[in-house]
């Protein structure tokens, strides 16, 4: 049968893969969970390459949700203030990546 996809259909699956490979994660890293981390207006890292952003380690961006698209990152990708941006790793990794999307933080 051939039929139309919409984006909603794509984010839902994208968002039930996601759920699955965080059940796998969760299997091999009893600590790692999944987050969802805003770039805020004047973030320190708004403007920058992820791989220039200075995420912690051990933390791992899968999307970035922008304007209603979903982005599969590189570490190219710029993150923009608004971003949302879904993220796996440690509740350590997540305070200290709190601490540099958040307004006035450093990286």
């Amino acid at each position: 049968m051939v039929g139309t996809l919409s984006v909603s259909d794509l984010v839902r699956a994208y968002r039930d893969e996601l759920r699955s490979s965080y059940a796998r994660l969760t299997d091999l890293a009893p600590g790692a969970s999944a987050y969802e981390v805003v770039i805020a207006d004047h973030s320190s890292v708004a403007g920058k390459r992820l791989r220039l952003a200075g995420l912690p380690r051990g933390v791992l961006v899968t999307s970035i949700a922008r304007e209603g698209d979903v982005i599969l990152p590189t570490g190219d990708t710029v993150l923009l203030s608004g971003d949302r941006l879904s993220v796996l790793g440690s509740r350590e990794g997540m305070d200290a990546i709190g601490a540099v999307s958040s307004a006035g933080g450093s990286s």
